[in-house]
């Protein structure tokens, strides 16, 4: 998803901030069976003064947002996990930059990652509204 966010950064600077441009992106991110819903933002700091939780920008669509629509999907959905759910293998790397990335990961604490298996009726859901909505602002 870090990478993700990089791109979405970049691609933004390229084209210069103007709000007429409505940089509004969902983000979808997955490894293998486990699949993760999100909405960047790219004024992060408005995030942090709100109290939002996210990472780097991505808010989770199971994630309320105050003032806004509610989550897409409830995080109290059963066998939901955390963005960092298999950090066990990660904790050997020693790369200062990736550390903190993990960190960051860490700390946003909403549980977001489905299971492609398991979720198929929350993942079509999630699919449907992402097609017919625009991300909460």
């Amino acid at each position: 998803m870090n990478q993700a966010v990089k791109d979405i950064a970049a691609t933004i600077d390229d084209w210069g901030f103007n709000p007429d441009n409505g940089f509004e992106v969902f983000v979808i991110v997955q490894r293998g069976l486990d699949i993760g819903f999100f909405e960047y933002h790219n004024a992060q700091s408005n995030l942090d003064e709100d109290g939002i939780p996210h990472f780097r920008g991505c808010v989770s669509l199971t994630q309320d947002i105050p003032c806004s629509e509610p989550a897409v999907v409830p995080s109290t959905t059963a066998g939901l996990r955390t963005l960092m759910f298999d950090d066990a293998r990660l904790r050997t790397l020693a790369d200062r930059d990736q550390q903190e990335v993990r960190e960051v990961a860490w700390s946003y604490e909403t549980p977001c990652i489905f299971n492609i298996n398991d979720h198929e009726a929350e993942i079509n859901l999630i699919m449907n509204h992402m097609l017919i909505k625009r991300p909460r602002g």
